[in-house]
């Protein structure tokens, strides 16, 4: 039997423990970690810093539906938890940057940017190293293009890497207001706009250039495209657990294969996808 697919959560951190579903699923090193706290720079510890935070737990449903642990698909699947930050902690000192004091000065914050992306390009070359093929970041920003995101990108493809992003909740156009990752325009980059249940565009979604398909983003209190990234992120890594030799760009022919569209948008169908896959 070939080795479950690890896909990597990077985000605000997975609670492991309070959704206790989530265990087996898991992946555990010899030293039974199963992820890293780039926030508090040790082992995760299975806490959501969103949750703790605002009451939402962003990070630990993200992981819930890339897993789906009530369909058993446990061979096929594993979750690393890559946390970026610890809320207050890395992340106050990375917005530190995002707003100087002036923050009229337009090179401040290009050096800003490229800070934060080489910060994100050790998450996720950290992710790799742990064997993660789909890494699925649930976010994106209408930051500066990055030179070192994009270089890490690039490079990531050579190793049949993909990484997931959502479109962001601005229900703007990235063709006229680019925002990154999703606008690099790499094969193995995959940018998830939102539709709701009846497959229409929802009011929040970002749409247009750089957005390559689009998932359903509505699940009871949780709505946004960040939910639709780790649907895609749960097909890759499905196609990729039956297909391990694959490269990114055959990984993505394949996705694209479950697409119909409405309204010119290409929408993901979980249906059909299931029906092949699980």
């Amino acid at each position: 039997m070939a080795s479950p697919t690890v896909v990597a959560v990077v985000d605000m951190g997975v609670d492991y423990y309070k959704i206790k579903e989530l265990g087996p699923y898991m992946v555990k090193d010899n030293k039974g970690e199963h992820g890293w706290d780039f926030g508090l720079n040790e082992p995760s510890t299975g806490t959501d810093y969103n949750y703790k935070e605002e009451g939402q737990h962003h990070g630990t449903f993200i992981a819930f539906l890339i897993a789906k642990p009530l369909s058993q698909n446990k061979t096929k699947l594993n979750i690393l938890d890559v946390v970026y930050s610890d809320y207050h902690g890395n992340l106050f000192q990375l917005n530190q940057y995002f707003y100087p004091e002036n923050n009229l000065q337009v090179y401040r914050k290009k050096k800003a940017y490229e800070k934060f992306s080489e910060h994100l390009s050790k998450t996720f070359s950290y992710a790799e190293q742990r064997g993660a093929r789909v890494i699925n970041f649930s976010s994106s920003d209408r930051g500066f293009h990055s030179d070192a995101m994009r270089s890490y990108l690039e490079e990531a493809k050579e190793r049949r890497t993909i990484v997931v992003v959502s479109a962001g909740n601005d229900g703007d156009s990235l063709t006229e207001s680019p925002q990154y990752p999703c606008n690099y325009d790499l094969s193995n980059v995959i940018c998830v706009g939102a539709v709701d249940k009846k497959n229409k565009l929802t009011t929040y979604s970002n749409y247009g250039k750089g957005v390559d398909i689009y998932a359903r983003g509505n699940f009871g209190p949780y709505e946004g495209t960040s939910f639709s990234a780790p649907l895609i992120s749960r097909a890759v890594g499905l196609i990729i657990s039956k297909n391990p030799t694959w490269s990114a760009d055959r990984i993505k022919r394949e996705l694209f294969r479950f697409v119909f569209y409405k309204n010119k948008l290409p929408i993901f169908n979980q249906k059909d996808f299931d029906k092949k896959y699980f």
